[in-house]
């Protein structure tokens, strides 16, 4: 979405939505579906205490529109245990753990779907099933990464370097690169 708040057209939009609270994360929903965007991702609140009342504002707030439920232990401790997963009024899961034992248990075990938010595990991902992959590598490396996530086993060991900076560096030193490989402004969010 750009700063306006308006999606540009013909490009899926997915917003985190993500919050403390269930009544924080349900307002967040509700304001993005009403900015345009097609769909709504959400970790989960403080603790994973609740996760069944959370994400039941998310999708109610999400009027229709898919919400899904975000592991990303790194950010929101301790994630969502894989065993919770198929109670959740969710249509997925986006998994950034990048643990290949908790993917594999998520795609044995969890009848929605599963996306990958890490680089580190394409190569399994795309073979072993999972839905699709959403990873901000992908603004600098689309190709290796659609090959990786297709089953390439080159291109998985391609994206290491990438994909261990960004690890390191976050959001920052990917912008970096988009800014020194592309002329974008390392300060603009697009």
């Amino acid at each position: 979405m750009s700063a306006t708040g308006s999606v540009p057209p013909g490009i899926p939009v997915i917003a985190g939505t993500g919050a403390p609270s269930a009544r924080q994360a349900a307002g967040l929903t509700g304001e993005a579906i009403g900015a345009g965007a097609d769909a709504v991702l959400a970790f989960p609140p403080p603790g994973s205490r609740g996760l069944t009342g959370y994400y039941e504002a998310v999708a109610g707030a999400a009027g229709g529109h898919p919400a899904l439920a975000y592991h990303f232990p790194r950010v929101s401790a301790p994630g969502i245990p894989v065993e919770a997963l198929p109670g959740l009024p969710v249509a997925g899961v986006k998994d950034s753990s990048g643990d290949p034992d908790r993917l594999l248990d998520e795609l044995a075990h969890y009848p929605g779907a599963t996306y990958v938010g890490s680089s580190a595990v394409l190569a399994l991902a795309g073979p072993m099933g999972a839905a699709g992959a959403i990873l901000a590598l992908a603004n600098i490396e689309p190709e290796r990464c659609v090959a990786a996530f297709a089953g390439d086993a080159a291109a998985q060991l391609a994206l290491a370097d990438r994909h261990l900076e960004a690890r390191r560096g976050g959001p920052a030193a990917l912008k970096a690169v988009l800014a020194a490989e592309h002329g974008i402004p390392a300060g603009t969010r697009q």
